[in-house]
């Protein structure tokens, strides 16, 4: 195996900790980059292509020694955040009730249940809102949000400024 670099190793050390619980400032601390701008770091850190390499190989790899592909869990958490309470129903079957999913209801709706009460007909399904923020979490979609969270109005309208013709406003 190639010997890393001090710096290709503090990448190889932030992608395996980012990809625990996608907290760049943390990964960035452990890694041993400064705590004081941990936050900063994270955000160049997440820009540059070399990290974005390392982080898709230790996703890569987690997804095989676990044998659970990312389009599985994405298709699980689908699941819940789609379902809703109408997609079920109590059916009387002799003396006992059974739950079922509806017609016209994708048949797997029938997970995203997470607890069952026969003697009060009632349901809990697991938390659509909670699914639904790990979806978005999986596929980026917060990205933008931590990178400009600590950052003042200012400093956002002037980089928008930058972007319109390539300087900045004065």
């Amino acid at each position: 195996m190639k010997r890393l670099s001090p710096r290709q190793l503090k990448i190889r050390i932030f992608a395996i900790e980012y990809c625990v619980d996608f907290n760049g400032a943390r990964a960035a601390i452990v890694a041993g980059w400064s705590e004081k701008r941990a936050k900063q770091t994270a955000c160049e850190l997440l820009d540059d292509p070399e990290v974005e390499l390392q982080i898709n190989r230790v996703m890569a790899e987690r997804e095989k020694r676990s044998r659970v592909k990312a389009f599985k869990v994405l298709e699980e958490l689908a699941v819940v955040a789609l379902s809703s309470e109408d997609d079920y129903e109590f059916v009387k079957e002799g003396e006992t009730h059974r739950l079922k999913v509806r017609d016209g209801v994708r048949p797997d709706a029938i997970r995203a249940v997470a607890a069952v009460d026969y003697s009060k007909q009632t349901i809990k399904l697991h938390s659509k809102t909670e699914a639904l923020r790990m979806a978005g979490q999986h596929l980026g979609l917060y990205k933008e949000i931590v990178e400009t969270r600590d950052r003042t109005l200012e400093d956002l309208l002037l980089d928008d400024d930058d972007d319109d013709d390539g300087q900045a406003a004065s």
